[in-house]
């Protein structure tokens, strides 16, 4: 359907020219797209409720749909966030639609407004397209000062141990009893208690190693864990628990290595500044990327109105 868009859209550009001067009650049969009565509607008029309806996203989704498709092949990464997109599609119609809708593919037509599963992979696979096309275009605006400044808070690899004393439910008592307990242990090794021996008996998470971790990247770490074990010394102890989502932590910092230089850590750090730049407005970032990449085609509009829509937007996004 929105193939036959496209080349309605083509076809009535043309058409268009040569048309504008007739009247709407004289036009000939070839230019008359249905006929009622004593009413008819020719290609103008058809042109002109399709470009105020939804002309300007149409022919946006076939452009970029067409360049991204060129740009970027399939590849397994693709694959791989369609399956993921699609069950995730799937879970939310089973959990939260199936008692509206007896089918998927009724759920696909009346919430998504898609006609089948292959437009819905075609929509997830062109959401994948338009991702690596932000990340290119991000790539291209991070300057070298960014990429000192991220390296000059880059740290080298901490190794730690840990005791993880995880509550028996959410409740408020249960999480308090944990973090008593850890505490607890806290002053036992404190006392001159094995760190390792308590952490094989009681920890929730790297038993069998006694707590141990290996070298860890503070940036795999959530927030308070990585906040508490980046003040460490080699060989200290946090004197409290460490709350995370998983439970309470006692985290022990046994020993670090000197970080790489800008050199290897370059790319690392600019994928880095490309996801944080993402994450704070991907969907004006991605729009830019889009106009960028649109520009580099030599996109052009040759209709007065959908070009000053356009403008208008473009103006609307990079300003």
């Amino acid at each position: 359907m929105k193939r036959e868009i496209k080349y309605l859209f083509i076809l009535l550009l043309v058409v268009i020219s040569l048309t504008s001067c007739n009247n709407k009650n004289n036009v000939s049969d070839k230019e008359l797209v249905a006929k009622y009565g004593s009413n008819q509607i020719s290609t103008n008029d058809l042109y002109k409720k399709l470009k105020e309806k939804n002309g300007l996203d149409t022919i946006l989704n076939e452009v970029d749909k067409d360049i991204l498709n060129k740009l970027y092949k399939k590849n397994t990464a693709e694959d791989e966030y369609y399956q993921k997109e699609l069950n995730t599609l799937m879970v939310t119609y089973q959990t939260r639609y199936s008692s509206t809708y007896s089918t998927f593919d009724e759920f696909i037509t009346k919430v998504l407004g898609l006609k089948n599963q292959t437009e819905v992979e075609e929509a997830i696979r062109l959401n994948y397209k338009k991702r690596q096309a932000t990340q290119e275009y991000l790539k291209n605006t991070i300057t070298d000062k960014e990429i000192n400044d991220e390296y000059q808070k880059e740290k080298g690899e901490i190794k730690a141990s840990h005791i993880l004393i995880a509550p028996e439910n959410s409740s408020d008592a249960a999480k308090k009893k944990a973090k008593s307990f850890a505490q607890e242990l806290i002053k036992r090794i404190e006392k001159g208690e094995s760190f390792e021996k308590l952490a094989k008996e009681y920890s929730k998470d790297s038993k069998e190693k006694g707590g141990d971790l290996g070298f860890v990247n503070l940036d795999s770490l959530t927030k308070n864990f990585r906040e508490a074990l980046d003040k460490l010394k080699i060989n200290e102890m946090t004197k409290e628990p460490v709350e995370t989502e998983y439970g309470y932590h006692i985290i022990l910092k046994t020993g670090e290595k000197k970080k790489a230089s800008l050199k290897e850590l370059r790319e690392k750090i600019v994928q880095k500044l490309v996801k944080n730049k993402i994450e704070k407005n991907y969907s004006v970032t991605q729009a830019q990327a889009l106009i960028d990449l649109r520009k580099k085609n030599k996109f052009k509009l040759y209709d007065i109105d959908l070009e000053k829509q356009y403008t208008a937007y473009v103006n609307n996004i990079l300003n």
